[in-house]
C-alpha cells in the first residue's frame, strides 16, 4: 500500500470496460433480487490479464492490460500447477496480476477459481512460484501480506471495538497507511469505538475493507452472499476499487454486474478435462 490512504477518484464501473451498470441490468434490483446475484443479463467485456496455460481460456497468450504506476509490484505466478484428490486441478504457465487494478477471476464451477485465490494468498501449496516485484513470495511471506474478505463478513470481526479491529491487522509495515486515515477514508471515523457486531451489514463490510488495507499488498474478495442489494453491492465495489490504490486486487466473480462496477481486467479459467 502507499503512505496515506487516499481513495481514488470513485468510478461507476471498471475503467476500461466503459460500461454502465444500468446498460447490464437495466431492471437490476428486481434482476438481483429474483436471482440472488446468479445468472447474468448482457455480458461485461473487459481486458483480459496477461496469463497463459491449459487452465487459461481462451487458450493461448492473453492480450496485455495498460499497467498504472504500480507495475513494481504486480503479482506473478509461474508453473503454476496444483493437485487435488488424484487430479490436477489448475494448470497455468504465467499469469502477471497489475498492482494497482482490480483483477476478477471467473469460469465454470471446478475451474479452480477458489484454488487459485488459495495459492495466492498462501492457504494452499502448489508447484511454481510466486513473486511480487523482483522478490519471491514463500507460502509463509504470502499469508503475511494477503488478506482474503470472505462472503460472511462477521466471521472475521474478533475484537471490542472497531478501532481494536484495525489495530488488530496491522501489520506494522512501513509503508501502512495511518490507521485513522483508513477510518476517515471509508467513513468509519465516528463509529471507531462501536463493538463491531452492533454495526449494520455495510459498516461491518467496510470495516473488514479498512483491516484489509492496514499493509497488505494482496488482497481477495469472494463473492457477496445472495440477496445483496443494489445499493450494497454499489458500495462494496467501491470499496473494492479504494483497496486498489497500490494494492494486487482480485475479485472472484461471474455476476456481471458487480464486475462492471468494480473490475478492470479478467482472468478465465477452465476446467481442466
Amino acid at each position: 500500500m502507499t503512505p496515506g490512504f487516499t481513495p481514488p477518484e470513485r468510478q461507476p464501473c471498471g475503467e476500461q470496460a466503459r460500461i454502465q451498470p444500468e446498460s447490464v441490468y437495466p431492471n437490476a434490483d428486481d434482476d438481483l433480487a429474483r436471482e440472488g446475484l446468479h445468472g447474468s443479463v448482457s455480458t461485461v467485456s473487459l481486458p483480459r490479464v496477461s496469463a497463459q496455460g491449459p487452465s487459461v481460456k481462451p487458450r493461448g497468450v492473453a492480450s496485455r492490460v495498460d499497467e498504472p504506476d504500480y507495475v513494481d509490484w504486480s503479482l506473478v505466478l509461474q508453473s503454476t500447477r496444483c493437485r487435488l484428490g488424484g487430479r490436477t486441478v489448475l494448470d497455468i504457465d504465467r499469469v502477471t496480476f497489475p498492482a494497482g487494478r482490480v483483477s476478477a477471476i471467473r469460469g465454470v464451477k471446478g475451474a479452480g477459481k477458489s484454488t487459485l485465490a488459495r495459492i495466492i494468498a498462501g492457504l494452499q501449496a502448489c508447484g511454481g512460484t510466486v513473486s511480487m516485484g523482483d522478490r519471491s513470495l514463500s507460502r509463509k511471506r504470502r499469508l503475511r501480506q494477503s488478506a482474503i474478505v470472505m462472503q460472511d463478513v462477521q466471521r472475521q470481526l474478533f475484537t471490542e471495538s472497531v478501532m481494536a479491529e484495525i489495530e488488530l491487522a496491522d501489520t506494522g509495515a512501513t509503508n501502512a497507511p495511518d490507521l485513522r486515515e483508513v477510518l476517515s477514508a471509508l467513513g468509519l471515523t465516528d463509529l471507531s469505538q462501536r463493538h463491531p457486531l452492533a454495526l449494520s451489514g455495510g459498516q461491518q463490510q467496510r470495516l473488514v475493507v479498512a483491516a484489509c488495507v492496514a499493509g497488505r499488498r494482496i488482497v481477495v474478495f469472494g463473492e457477496p452472499s445472495s440477496g445483496v442489494d443494489r445499493r450494497h453491492l454499489t458500495s462494496i465495489a467501491e470499496e473494492i476499487r479504494a483497496v486498489a490504490a497500490g494494492a494486487v486486487v482480485l475479485l472472484i466473480s461471474d455476476d456481471e454486474y458487480r464486475l462492471a462496477l468494480a473490475a478492470d481486467a479478467e482472468l478465465t479459467l477452465c476446467a481442466l478435462d
